[in-house]
């Protein structure tokens, strides 16, 4: 590969360099052999060749044509196990129907794109490992505090960090922590598919609030009473901030809601969801049009 494409990939992809750390990473992982596993891109194919050699059953994902252009020639000589190879950005491929995992290394400056799609998917990872920006996985699954996103997906998932990185494990080193981080689909989701459009619905509704005080946004749905019993039987601070949380208490708050909150306090928090998703694609849509007008 030349020196000027390396220069143009590393300001959005930071790659492993050492297979042997790769192979102890996908040991961590579940994947056994003859299980589809979808790598997102692969870059220089350091992952893709172990996940070969792991499960036999590889698809992997390169937007950048002379990168997948450079991985088609080095399999295209294989008589072995090849990778299935797609030259398209991750976000226009269409996720595999049956079931599969997922193993890659992402680039960090579209990790929430490619999070949400395979975390939100109608047909989700039943295992997903992930090398993400330390903070960024943090906020993705609520190990340090809950977010809006981590407490909106602990009912499918499980998360966990399986592996903190130094930053000579990448060329170019990035400047920031990066870590490996599982998110396990459980067999029991917590709760069913029609209680969980309200429970998306409640707790949007919550962060949707202009403060971050749980009291003061939940003020139109919970009487008074109502809160500090709430408060007392759950533990939590009278005056605590909506982060303060842990994923357990907002789902026991959730079931309280259904149960003791009247009808017409309920109505309040219904669409929350949507009217949040619609304010965000107008916010994405005026970004593009300013960074179309530079």
């Amino acid at each position: 590969m030349s020196k000027k494409i390396e220069t143009k990939l590393s300001h959005s992809q930071n790659f492993l360099k050492d297979g042997g750390l790769v192979d102890r990473l996908v040991e961590m992982s579940s994947i056994a052999e003859g299980e589809l596993v979808l790598e997102i891109g692969p870059g220089k194919g350091i992952i893709t060749e172990v996940l070969l050699k792991r499960s036999g059953n590889v698809i992997a994902v390169e937007a950048d044509r002379e990168l997948y252009g450079a991985l088609w020639d080095s399999y295209s000589s294989v008589s072995g196990n090849k990778p299935k190879l797609f030259n398209l950005n991750f976000l226009d491929f269409k996720l595999p129907v049956g079931g599969y995992k997922v193993f890659s290394n992402i680039p960090f400056n579209i990790s929430a794109d490619i999070v949400k799609r395979l975390l939100s998917a109608n047909n989700p990872p039943k295992d997903c490992y992930l090398v993400l920006q330390k903070e960024a996985a943090e906020k993705y699954s609520g190990l340090k505090r809950e977010s809006l996103f981590s407490i909106l997906h602990k009912p499918f998932f499980k998360f966990s960090i399986l592996y903190n990185f130094s930053k000579d494990d990448f060329k170019p080193s990035p400047s920031v922590d990066a870590v490996f981080l599982r998110a396990e689909l459980l067999k029991r989701p917590l709760l069913e598919k029609g209680s969980f459009i309200l429970f998306r619905d409640f707790v949007t509704f919550g962060f949707s609030g202009t403060k971050p005080n749980l009291k003061k946004n939940f003020s139109n749905v919970f009487s008074h009473v109502q809160f500090l019993r709430l408060a007392t039987d759950l533990k939590f601070n009278k005056d605590a901030k909506l982060t303060d949380l842990s994923f357990e208490q907002w789902l026991a708050m959730f079931e309280y809601f259904k149960a003791s909150v009247p009808a017409d306090r309920k109505s309040k928090v219904r669409g929350a969801y949507k009217l949040l998703e619609k304010r965000q694609k107008s916010l994405d849509k005026i970004h593009r049009t300013s960074a179309g007008k530079r």
